[in-house]
């Protein structure tokens, strides 16, 4: 009897021993590993956070000499990030906006580019939206402001904000109204001081509630407050120095001075489009001045990337100089010169014509000529004219005269 239990344990055995050298000669052949098993999606910290979890391939084990690890992708919207890890564990706060989808697929170690199918987990954006055009503006340290647009008349509209190492989420204290609505709401404390920027780094996450019907809608927001700066603009100075204007400005007072460049434009009354200049972690620049011409400026300050995202807007206008009346001389003298010169060569070719005829007198034509024929006794005083005969007596008769 014992033999008989002992000989059916020693082919269970046999089976399982041949199933592995089964699956691992399969698994050479076709280069796959089995996918990992039981993905989960939990949410976390107040619904702002999440947990990804997984079980290791069936099958494999230390015989196998392939050291697993694993290949999360994550995509966010139109944004895709991927990373390894060894643990069967992946935790994030993304934005969940636009919804998030995870992939988790097992690699060998070994070298030998083997790999399992993806598995796939995720949650889908809302189907209804409360709020649009969700936008938040840090523009002073321990301040910022988050505005919105509301789809539905929603009277319950409620906002919490959450960010890392608070214990739990905070109501909004401050709301903001555009004709009895809510429209945005203002944020301050220490989590948005400006003396550390790491603070500035860390997502600030927003669960905006409602009632639509009889469903109780949530939509969540992640906004950074470094990637969303918009200080007041800079107040610009400027002075006149020899030749050149000189402009200063102070920086924003936000945030490292490092972090900030300058833009600036400027145009004249006789020019009247924008010029630009710019200048990178200094607040003074200079133009060159023309005192006949009035001059417009205006300086931005831009939060560069080196730190974060963002910009003032345009300082007010700042005007230096008076325009004075045109001058008319230089066009005067460019019309007046040719007019006179042209007088000029009329005068000499009328004058030159005259004097030609003095001096070089016109011959006369003797074809032309007309001789004063009934004047030829003055001028033939000597010549000898025989007297007309006077038939003026003689009368003509009809019949001959009889003697």
């Amino acid at each position: 009897m014992m033999g008989r239990e002992t000989f059916s344990m020693h082919r269970e055995w046999l089976l399982i021993l041949n199933f592995w050298i089964a699956f691992a000669s399969e698994t050479s052949k076709t280069g796959m590993l089995p996918p990992p098993r039981n993905l989960s999606l939990e949410r976390r910290n107040h619904n702002f956070c999440l947990r990804l979890s997984w079980s290791s391939p069936e099958g494999l084990n230390n015989s196998n000499k392939c050291a697993v690890h694993y290949e999360v992708v994550e995509k966010v919207g139109q944004n895709e990030e991927t990373q390894t890890t060894e643990r069967l564990f992946f935790e994030r706060c993304p934005s969940l906006e636009s919804g998030v989808m995870y992939s988790v697929k097992a690699k060998c170690n070994n070298g030998s580019h083997m790999e399992s199918k993806s598995v796939t987990q995720g949650i889908l954006a809302p189907k209804e939206e409360l709020i649009r055009n969700f936008d938040c503006i840090y523009y002073a340290s321990e301040a910022m402001n988050c505005t919105w647009k509301t789809m539905n008349e929603t009277e319950d509209l409620q906002l919490s904000y959450w960010y890392e190492d608070q214990p739990a989420p905070e109501p909004c204290k401050l709301y903001l109204f555009e004709q009895g609505v809510k429209m945005g709401c203002h944020l301050s404390g220490k989590f948005l001081n400006h003396s550390n920027l790491s603070n500035l780094s860390s997502a600030v996450h927003f669960d905006l509630s409602g009632t639509q019907g009889t469903s109780t809608l949530n939509n969540y927001f992640q906004r950074m407050p470094r990637d969303n700066v918009r200080p007041p603009p800079p107040q610009l100075d400027i002075f006149h120095e020899y030749n050149s204007l000189n402009l200063k400005w102070k920086d924003p007072g936000l945030l490292n001075a490092d972090c900030w460049d300058y833009l600036y434009r400027f145009k004249t009354n006789e020019f009247q489009d924008w010029k630009m200049g710019n200048v990178s972690k200094t607040t003074n620049d200079k133009l060159v001045y023309d005192v006949q011409y009035q001059y417009v400026v205006q300086v931005k300050a831009n939060f560069t990337n080196r730190c974060g995202c963002g910009a003032t807007d345009w300082s007010l206008e700042k005007r230096y100089g008076q325009p004075k009346p045109p001058n008319w001389s230089p066009h005067v003298v460019v019309i007046t010169i040719p007019v006179l010169f042209t007088i000029a060569a009329i005068i000499c070719l009328i004058f030159i014509k005259k004097l030609r005829k003095l001096i070089l007198p016109e011959i006369p034509n003797p074809r032309i000529i007309k001789i004063p024929w009934k004047s030829e006794k003055t001028m033939f005083p000597d010549h000898f004219i025989p007297p007309e005969d006077d038939y003026s007596k003689v009368k003509i008769l009809k019949e001959p005269l009889q003697l």
